[in-house]
């Protein structure tokens, strides 16, 4: 052994005897403080160290647990976005769809009618500036599914009381529900039919107004487009 090697070794033991010296400061002073005991051979801080390890592990479980969590929270809003934006976009083309229809039928011929379809046609979009109205009873409504519901009208035979004037307005797309029981008016009830499209569009089953009635959205668009739009 060179003198180089006997110079380390030295050195080694010299640091290892440091070391020694200041754990065993540290354990004096943990014992000192009430934190452990030499006549259990210190057992409470090994089990401190191994209970710290312990929970240690445990965090880093329930922070991964965590991470993968809020990663699959943002995966399903990223989807939810994209198919609400989807939704949006339909409901824009089919409203655009709609208000284009409206316009088509409700505007004049510009020639005319020196024949029968010409007038046929020009007869029909002039029925369709007439303000309309149907009247049936809410009981026959309720059959067909249009009406799901109608406050203070749940049983069938305060139902069987009840009539139902749906009315076209001044204002195109916007329509009247006059409940009338015994020929006197209970409610009149302002109705738009974007409203209806908008539920449609984000697969909204039923439509409330004025909490008073309850509509089925798409047998109320079909009932609609039946009686007031001729389709």
């Amino acid at each position: 052994m060179n003198s180089s090697n006997i110079a380390e070794l030295v050195s080694s033991k010299s640091g290892l005897s440091e070391q020694q010296e200041a754990l065993q400061n540290d354990l004096h002073q943990l014992e000192s403080d009430g934190r452990t005991a030499r006549n259990d051979n210190y057992q409470s801080i090994v089990t401190d160290i191994a209970n710290d390890i312990r929970l240690h592990e445990r965090r880093q479980r329930e922070r991964a647990e965590q991470k993968k969590s809020i990663a699959q929270t943002r995966r399903k809003l990223v989807e939810q976005r994209e198919e609400l934006k989807d939704k949006m976009l339909r409901y824009e083309e089919y409203l655009e769809t709609c208000l284009q229809n409206l316009s088509r039928t409700s505007r004049r011929l510009s020639f005319r009618p020196n024949t029968k379809e010409a007038g046929k046609i020009q007869k029909e979009r002039a029925s369709l500036d007439q303000i309309k109205s149907y009247k049936s009873s809410a009981d026959k409504l309720v059959r067909k599914g249009v009406i799901v519901h109608v406050a203070a009208y749940e049983t069938p035979k305060k139902i069987g009381k009840l009539s139902v004037e749906v009315a076209s307005t001044e204002e195109r797309g916007v329509f009247s529900i006059t409940l009338i029981e015994s020929g006197k008016v209970v409610d009149t009830i302002t109705l738009y039919f974007q409203d209806l499209l908008k539920a449609l569009s984000v697969d909204e089953k039923t439509c409330e107004l004025d909490s008073k009635v309850v509509l089925d959205v798409a047998k109320t668009i079909q009932y609609i487009n039946k009686k007031f739009y001729n389709k």
